[in-house]
């Protein structure tokens, strides 16, 4: 590209995002501090584009790889500092490792196809009515949030609820946010950062997140959830849309799927169910107070086997076990501590489920979560839970030998013939407490006992 177009291409960006501005601060003061607000949440969510197409085309990645590495919800210095947003910006256009970029960008802004252009704004003013009408809708939808740990059948419980025609089903819509929320969107800095990891469950950020996700309020949906691949695992909701998303090129292509998506989520489903590990009770709860359609599933396993499955996994270290169940059993306690008690409002749209009991009367708990929905499962959904949990309690005596039925019981508790005495030990005195209120033994006699699966590991729930 020659210079005279360089210089062009520039100097039009330069117009563009300066009229931008000028257009935006022009008002009185009350106006000019929104304004800012709007940049400042559009640089968090990366959805600057909307806003101003020239930064959607020329600036955006480029100002998110300039994101602080770690920041939280009340340090907005860099996002409300518009300067600052303006000269990183035209500190890209003029770096000349960006010539590709640039060089693409003039193109798409010389574009002398008027008809193309014609096209799109009478595309965006349609969906700009679209959105208002959706605003308006009012939604009688019931929103179910599910708030698990890694490893304790989360992914399971899930499918369970989305075998429902009936429920549109987020799976883990905070994982790309967590990611950006722990590495302030620099890939290559270190993304298990367990003290960041539990700051962002307890954030302003997730609990709006998830918010946008259960109101199908997908214009205020992080955009990286909407591009995550996880949006993959919900095949009967969010898959069809993660393709039109990352098919997307334009602002305007982007908003048409996000309008598409709202009506569809609102318009086609009885419940919106998020099911999530990186929610913090506390936040489920503020959800519940503000929304009186929302409710809470609380997934619960025993610290033992929740603990040995993530070390199979890699994700927990038997070297520093007196840690790995101090973490586990602190965040249970404290989830427990928020959670809605006997006597308070909202405990009727509460629920507590053991992972133990699920796995020993799949179908009386399905039929337990569909009521508390306020759905009635089919017999379609009940045959999908059968196959599904018969299909998990399978094991093969030799490579040549067919699969054998495994007793439910033994599935979930397949931690008593793998963990050794002390190691069951180790957890127990830890996490006795929590263990004692949940109904799990803590303590076993010999080695023997902890082998026998007669004795059981499961009693009553001691929550009231």
């Amino acid at each position: 590209m020659g210079i005279r177009k360089r210089r062009t291409a520039v100097l039009l960006a330069s117009i563009l995002v300066f009229a931008s501005f000028y257009l935006y601060f022009k008002d009185d003061t009350s106006h000019q501090e929104y304004s800012a607000r709007s940049y400042s949440d559009a640089f968090r969510k990366g959805t600057l584009g909307d806003l101003n197409p020239a930064l959607f085309f020329m600036g955006k990645q480029q100002l998110r790889n300039r994101l602080p590495t770690q920041f939280d919800d009340n340090d907005e210095e860099i996002y409300n500092d518009i300067s600052t947003v303006l000269r990183l910006f035209t500190d890209d256009l003029n770096n000349d490792d960006n010539e590709d970029v640039y060089d693409r960008d003039a193109d798409d802004y010389n574009d002398d196809d008027n008809d193309d252009d014609r096209d799109d704004a009478k595309g965006e003013e349609k969906d700009q009515e679209a959105a208002v009408h959706i605003q308006q809708k009012d939604n009688h939808q019931a929103r179910l949030v599910v708030v698990a740990y890694m490893r304790t059948g989360s992914s399971m419980t899930g499918r369970i609820l989305q075998f429902s025609p009936d429920v549109f089903y987020w799976y883990e819509p905070l994982h790309s946010l967590e990611r950006y929320y722990v590495t302030g969107g620099r890939p290559e800095l270190a993304y298990r950062n367990k003290t960041m990891n539990e700051m962002f469950k307890n954030s302003a950020m997730a609990g709006g997140n998830v918010s946008a996700a259960l109101s199908c309020d997908i214009t205020n949906v992080y955009q990286g959830t909407l591009l995550d691949h996880f949006m993959t695992y919900s095949k009967y909701s969010t898959d069809h849309f993660h393709t039109c998303f990352k098919q997307a090129m334009t602002p305007q292509q982007w908003n048409r799927c996000a309008v598409n998506m709202t009506n569809f989520c609102r318009e086609k489903f009885k419940v919106t169910a998020v099911k999530s590990i990186r929610f913090h009770m506390a936040r489920a709860l503020e959800a519940m107070r503000k929304d009186p359609k929302v409710k809470v599933v609380h997934l619960i396993r025993d610290p033992r086997g929740v603990l040995l499955s993530r070390h199979l996994l890699g994700f927990a270290d038997f070297k520093k076990l007196n840690e790995e169940a101090a973490l586990l059993c602190g965040k249970l306690k404290d989830d427990l501590g928020y959670a809605p008690k006997s006597g308070d409002p909202l405990r009727a749209r509460y629920m507590m489920v053991r992972y133990e009991d699920i796995a020993a009367v799949p179908t009386e708990h399905t039929h337990q979560l569909y009521s508390f929905m306020g759905l009635k499962p089919s017999e379609d959904v009940l045959r999908s839970v059968k196959e599904m949990t018969e299909s998990a309690k399978r094991k093969r005596p030799c490579l040549t030998c067919p699969p054998v039925p495994l007793n439910s019981t033994e599935v979930s508790q397949a931690w008593r013939q793998t963990l050794t005495l002390e190691q069951v030990e180790t957890i127990s005195k830890v996490c006795a407490d929590v263990m004692r209120s949940l109904g799990y033994r803590v303590m076993f006699n010999s080695e023997a006992q902890l082998r026998d699966l007669r004795v059981s590991a499961v009693g009553p729930v001691k929550i009231q």
